[in-house]
């Protein structure tokens, strides 16, 4: 089984050769040959955990429709242990312009996080004559990918998240309310000259000083 973190165009094109052809897969290039049920899809990868490796995807078995054939001299070839771990596959869409003669998907698994925070993918399949693409084939390659592993160890568990929320807090509270008890000033004296302020309203201005009218002497405010 292949393990190459990398395929390309001559590498695609050499596989399918040897599907379509008689001569066996070349020796850096080993695959299997993955038969597909009738619950597989058109182009997603079945639900399965692959390792590393390359994997020849058979066109899903259809009511009504020709079972699909293993080529006669890669019987040798097919995958016999098959995962029992359900692992569905997410798809992209294409990444070369059309025309072309072979087409690339990326997949990533979306199952267990143990698996698939470690693990990407790339579906290949090849154009016919005719310009459209031949689904009786298709290549998966199944890599380790550094990418998705890297953003799994940069994110931190709620665990370190509350350490790193909660302890300094604390600490610095305690640290802050010490301080400002060492800091405190003492309260300044009243002066002696401050004179009071006026009961009545002023709306805005200073009213003018009160003026005493008749023998109540209340003060009066125009």
């Amino acid at each position: 089984m292949s393990t190459i973190q990398r395929l390309t165009e001559t590498d695609v094109r050499a596989i399918f050769d040897c599907l379509h052809g008689t001569h066996p897969p070349p020796e850096h290039l080993q695959f299997q040959i993955v038969p597909v049920g009738p619950s597989g899809l058109k182009l997603s990868p079945p639900a399965i955990e692959f390792e590393n490796g390359l994997y020849v995807m058979l066109r899903p078995e259809r009511k009504n429709q020709p079972k699909p054939q293993v080529p006669p001299h890669l019987l040798q070839c097919v995958m016999k242990d098959i995962s029992e771990q359900a692992c569905p596959w997410s798809l992209s869409g294409p990444q070369f312009p059309t025309p072309s003669v072979v087409q690339q998907r990326y997949c990533y698994p979306k199952g267990d996080p143990n698996y698939s925070c470690l693990k990407g993918g790339a579906m290949w399949t090849m154009y016919d004559s005719n310009g459209q693409e031949d689904l009786n084939y298709r290549l998966l390659h199944v890599y380790f990918s550094a990418k998705r592993a890297g953003i799994r160890s940069a994110t931190p568990s709620p665990a370190r998240r509350r350490r790193r929320i909660t302890t300094p807090t604390s600490a610095s509270s305690s640290v802050s309310s010490a301080a400002s008890s060492k800091t405190k000033s003492p309260a300044t004296p009243a002066s002696k000259n401050v004179v009071p302020t006026s009961p009545w309203p002023t709306h805005g201005i200073m009213p003018p000083r009160p003026y005493w009218n008749g023998p109540h002497q209340y003060p009066q405010y125009p």
